[in-house]
């Protein structure tokens, strides 16, 4: 038996926003600004650029601290309310960070560590409801990406760095308790 995608409910309220018109108001849909796309096409071809020219983009990237620089994009945005263009833009970030990582290059882990570049990627995980986010997805299987492969370098900054937060002014919960309810990857 064929499901047909006109048949759906979800399918007809997208395709009747559609003939309306996205408005502001349109839970559904959220108008991604031009500025955003484009910024996530230069991070991706960074990306791309990281894996298909090693040696050029290993000094490029250590020289010029494009990678703390694209980072900067994790930050939680200032208002409550996220917009789609910042979540584009974070999982560009995402995408670049873990570009970098499968090279698995000791230079890049090396400069990860001394720059602390996990801080704005672990923030805006304990900023993001874990669970059902592409954002927070995207940074537990990069840990377990990191886990996997053994990156001893990595594991240690981590879990000596990050996994617990020891600042007794504000209450920030370890990593462990914010991803434990839905994965193990954390623990």
């Amino acid at each position: 038996v064929l499901w047909a995608p006109s048949e759906s409910p979800l399918m007809q309220r997208i395709m009747t926003s559609f003939r309306k018109g996205i408005t502001k108001e349109d839970a559904l849909f959220r108008e991604v600004p031009g500025c955003a796309i484009r910024s996530s096409f230069a991070v991706e071809l960074l990306s791309f650029c990281v894996r298909a020219h090693l040696y050029r983009m290993k000094f490029f990237l250590l020289k010029s601290r494009v990678l703390g620089n694209v980072l900067k994009l994790l930050r939680p945005h200032p208002n409550a309310r996220v917009i789609s263009g910042d979540r584009c833009l974070k999982l560009a970030a995402l995408r670049f960070l873990r570009a970098i990582l499968s090279v698995n290059d000791e230079f890049y882990h090396r400069h990860i560590i001394q720059h602390n570049l996990f801080a704005p990627v672990f923030e805006a995980f304990r900023a993001n409801p874990v669970g059902d986010n592409l954002v927070s997805s995207a940074i537990v299987e990069m840990c377990d990406f990191i886990h996997g492969e053994n990156i001893k370098s990595l594991l240690e900054y981590i879990v000596t760095k990050h996994l617990s937060v020891s600042n007794s002014e504000t209450e920030v919960p370890s990593l462990e308790d914010v991803s434990s309810p839905y994965v193990s990857t954390l623990t």
